[in-house]
């Protein structure tokens, strides 16, 4: 008898510990994961030198950055070919390293191509002012597109935890503790199974609450995308007779019928 009551408070306190750990994780990062990143223009009170070539001085601005958790650099490259390699430091007003770039990519969108290099997450004051440093990494030079004499910069600004999201997280505490307490006291089977789906359906709802409040976060932008593509394939096999077998918008040509997301 008294193994078995030692056994039951080991798993009890188990599940306490675990059920902590968690929550603590889902408190301090959730907000963080969850976020959205937000592009906010830099305001550049200097013009770099353009172009930028390997070997070279880098050029250097002047920019006030939106406060916030700052993950990304976008500009507007006049020639994109070989802009994803472009390094960038970033420096505070004392002269320290704030952040440096780790990766890029060129984003192609109908305004345009924009490259976006990824940065060491660091936290900007609105006070400050900061120095950018941009590097041609490789033998090609590209040249940043000037706006108004400077250069057109947006920072990748990770969002504020909004009203959903932190519904979602206190309804994932309320599930973990639930559960652990469900756990925890003696109970029957049957009334904890009860009591266990009644908890789960109380917090899914919870959390889709704050989910279904942002419409613009439903399908999080994919209805256009497959909507238009089903309404191509129809068309293709209802007013040409043709299986849709073959995608030639999508990534230069993919499969169609075969897409496991058709």
């Amino acid at each position: 008898m008294t193994r078995i009551v030692k056994g039951g408070i080991g798993k009890v306190a188990a599940g306490f510990t675990v059920t902590a750990i968690f929550s603590l994780v889902l408190l301090l990062a959730g907000p963080l994961w969850l976020s959205p990143v937000e592009g906010e223009a830099i305001v550049v009170s200097s013009a770099a030198e353009s172009p930028l070539k390997a070997g070279e001085t880098p050029s250097v601005v002047s920019a006030g950055m939106p406060p916030g958790r700052i993950e990304s650099i976008t500009f507007r490259p006049e020639d994109p070919l070989g802009a994803q390699n472009v390094k960038i430091t970033v420096r505070g007003a004392d002269g320290k390293t704030a952040s440096v770039s780790t990766g890029g990519r060129v984003l192609y969108a109908e305004t345009g191509p924009r490259a976006e290099i990824k940065m060491t997450p660091f936290y900007a004051k609105s006070d400050q002012t900061y120095s950018i440093a941009f590097e041609k990494k490789g033998v090609p030079a590209v040249a940043l597109e000037r706006d108004g004499g400077g250069i057109s910069l947006t920072a990748g600004v990770r969002a504020k935890a909004d009203p959903g999201t932190k519904t979602g997280i206190a309804a994932a505490l309320v599930f973990a503790w639930g559960m652990w307490l469900v756990s925890a006291v003696p109970l029957g089977k049957k009334a904890k199974k009860a009591a266990a789906l009644t908890l789960m359906f109380i917090t899914i709802a919870a959390a889709l609450s704050g989910f279904f409040a942002k419409t613009n976060a439903l399908g999080i932008s994919d209805w256009d995308y497959y909507f238009t593509l089903h309404t191509t394939y129809r068309d293709t096999l209802l007013k040409h007779g043709q299986f849709p077998l073959w995608n030639p918008w999508t990534a230069g040509g993919t499969s169609a019928l075969g897409d496991p997301e058709f």
